[in-house]
């Protein structure tokens, strides 16, 4: 599944060039390419944020209805979530996690796709962490 929402076919005279073997079209792919690809990241982080927000404010309603944390994201749906939103980076449902001693945070998988659990303190691209991690 693409990570774009929106489908360009058109193919202008600035495509072609930048696609071409002209040296002009290879200046300007080594130029834009890089800040394309820095514009997609940022925008699918800015999609992870307002997703896991939605889910934050679910878990608030939530607890405050039922005087509890839910054990599973699944709990939200259908009262506070329609569902549980996919993470942008994986296409797979947001991440939640819920310890013993009631510290949680709702997480995306990041940059890298891989689930780590929730935890930042690893080196490359951790996961993103939203929400409290200690017990509200």
């Amino acid at each position: 599944e693409s990570l774009w929402h929106h489908s360009y076919s058109g193919k202008t005279a600035v495509d072609a060039l930048i696609l071409s073997k002209d040296p002009i079209g290879r200046i300007l792919s080594g130029l834009l390419l890089p800040a394309i690809g820095a514009a997609h990241s940022r925008h699918v982080m800015m999609i992870a944020n307002l997703r896991a927000t939605r889910i934050v404010l679910a878990i608030a309603m939530f607890k405050s209805a039922e005087g509890r944390l839910p054990a599973k994201l699944d709990e939200l749906v259908p009262k506070y979530l329609d569902k549980v939103p996919d993470d942008p980076f994986d296409g797979k449902p947001m991440k939640y996690r819920l310890n013993a001693e009631g510290n949680w945070a709702v997480y995306s998988v990041g940059e890298d796709g891989k689930d780590d659990g929730g935890v930042q303190e690893r080196p490359g691209k951790p996961d993103l962490i939203f929400g409290p991690t200690e017990a509200p």
